[in-house]
């Protein structure tokens, strides 16, 4: 099988590549050295990294490879929650995670490996130790920025980020005991956790934007911004943003609302997607993010539930002054392209067909009447 592999011509090779998925192209490329050579480009064209100091050891090796970094076309980030500060001193963390709970946590199947054997209490508690002395050490150095900035500029091919900010992905368990984490399950006191990571990533792509790096297209997964750092963040947004095309957030407030209030200009946005339906959205702040960025925006896809600074929009029928804001976002754009989210709203298909200029401004009323 793998001798007739490597005797087909590149580019059938990698048209049977593209209908892969990546588990299948990682066991071909064990085949034999010439048809892993073949699959490298499959294999790091998207690259993860995650809040360690194993990781991030393994990005500096790729990115220190020229051959294997050219072809990394998709950097995704998933920093978590940090621990518990307690969790650094021995004996706080043994009254913080005391026996009795982690027999409690057993009976959920929590601590158990990657072969499903249930792990010892004391092995628990290493692990603890030693994933918070890991994080410690990348803050306080700070590890992260340092690594974040060298692959956002030496991964020439670069183009897409994704910001994933996970509370959880700490292995083997992936449902610590509240004890664990610093205020587990109140988000509220979490964030600033989030917005340590969030933070230092704009940072690193304001300062990757001003090089040759070229990253296009950029996903947030979570998005808290602490407005009341607004001089220093409003820098690093004008120089992160400046060459986005692409955004995707997956949640609308608050960092839309900032853009829009610190008129954060992205002059060369081709698409934007807000991906959360259960929140809301103003329609006055989508009208204005679209009117600053008027010349290139050709695809809207919003999700999540419209609403007005008067009017509130529970209904599946949107009220006429909604309609006619619709209407102003169509007509201060080159839209081509609109979503609404489906099954949200009745004539859903008008709706798109008003954001792309298909229906005069007169002819709202009569268009949208039951």
């Amino acid at each position: 099988m793998a001798s007739h592999l490597q005797q087909l011509p590149l580019e059938l090779f990698y048209t049977i590549l593209g209908f892969l998925d990546f588990k299948s192209i990682e066991k071909l490329s064990l085949a034999s050295r010439t048809i892993r050579k073949g699959c490298i480009p499959s294999l790091f064209e998207c690259v993860s990294s995650t809040f360690s100091a194993e990781s991030f050891g393994s990005l500096i090796e790729l990115v220190s490879s020229p051959s294997i970094a050219r072809h990394v076309k998709t950097l995704k980030y998933n920093p978590t929650a940090n621990l518990h500060p307690a969790t650094y001193c021995k004996k706080q963390l043994t009254t913080l995670y005391a026996p009795d709970l982690y027999v409690d946590e057993q009976g959920f199947g929590h601590w158990r490996d990657h072969k499903g054997h249930e792990m010892r209490y004391s092995d628990v508690m290493e692990l603890i130790k030693r994933t918070a002395q890991d994080q410690k050490d990348i803050i306080e150095n700070p590890t992260d920025s340092a690594m974040l900035t060298m692959a956002l500029q030496k991964l020439p091919s670069l183009s897409k980020f994704v910001l994933h900010f996970d509370w959880c992905s700490f292995d083997p368990s992936r449902k610590l005991n509240s004890v664990v984490y610093h205020n587990w399950g109140d988000e509220d006191d979490d964030i600033c956790y989030y917005q340590h990571h969030l933070i230092i990533y704009l940072q690193a792509l304001g300062l990757s934007q001003s090089s040759n790096s070229r990253v296009t297209d950029l996903r947030v997964t979570k998005n808290n911004l602490d407005l009341d750092l607004r001089e220093r963040q409003i820098i690093i947004l004008q120089k992160a943003f400046a060459k986005i095309e692409a955004l995707t957030l997956d949640s609308s407030d608050p960092i839309f609302k900032y853009l829009v209030e610190e008129r954060v200009n992205m002059p060369v946005l081709k698409e934007l997607v807000i991906m959360s339906r259960y929140e809301r959205i103003r329609v006055d702040e989508l009208v204005q993010f679209c009117q600053r960025n008027v010349r290139h925006l050709e695809f809207l896809h919003v999700k999540c539930r419209l609403h007005g600074d008067e009017v509130e929009c529970r209904r599946r029928y949107l009220p006429l002054p909604i309609l006619q804001k619709l209407w102003d976002i169509g007509h201060c754009c080159v839209l081509q392209e609109a979503k609404l989210n489906d099954g949200l709203y009745e004539n859903n298909a008008k709706l798109e067909a008003l954001l792309l200029r298909k229906i005069a401004y007169e002819d709202i009323e009569s268009a949208f009447k039951r």
